[in-house]
């Protein structure tokens, strides 16, 4: 587990789901013995965030570039959630009332979109990017399709480079 770096959690997860297969497969299976019914749960640290300040804000932004950097400045100047940041549509982005207008993919059941208020750098920067496709950050919003966490690390990365630590003191483990 160590190699994988799996959390107490997942591998709790994984031992629950096993107990519970082998218990339902018994008598089909002719199974005596669940193999997983003694396995003792492991200890689950929990890994909290924090949130960053706005020096550590202007540090990632200054230090990102292309759509990296105006994915964080969506993220700071909005509020957008990643999944919503990272597949925003030109469609929802009203440059000449200065505010964007869309459906979180949390809420998205509802049906109710949400209005945010651009602020005038933030519209500035927005105006000055090359429209390529549907998508403002296309390159970003393929990756978050493809493999969400793929991006996540990849934000994580930049943040580690820019010295900044995301992570509550005492919580989580320590790689």
């Amino acid at each position: 587990e160590a190699e994988r770096r799996l959390s107490g959690n997942r591998i709790n997860k994984h031992v629950r789901f096993l107990r519970t297969f082998f218990r339902v497969m018994a008598k089909r299976a002719r199974i005596t013995a669940n193999p997983f019914a003694d396995i003792a749960p492991r200890r689950h640290l929990v890994q909290s965030k924090r949130p960053l300040t706005i020096e550590e804000l202007r540090t990632a932004i200054s230090a990102a570039k292309g759509e990296l950097q105006t994915l964080f400045l969506l993220g700071t100047f909005t509020g957008l959630r990643l999944a919503d940041a990272a597949t925003l549509q030109w469609g929802e982005v009203d440059l000449a009332r200065c505010i964007i207008r869309r459906i979180p993919r949390k809420t998205a059941r509802t049906g109710k979109a949400v209005i945010i208020g651009l602020p005038a750098y933030l519209a500035g920067h927005l105006a000055a990017l090359k429209r390529r496709g549907p998508f403002v950050l296309p390159d970003t919003a393929a990756e978050y399709e493809a493999n969400p966490p793929a991006l996540s690390q990849r934000i994580q990365g930049h943040l580690g480079k820019c010295g900044i630590d995301t992570v509550k003191p005492g919580t989580g483990y320590q790689t």
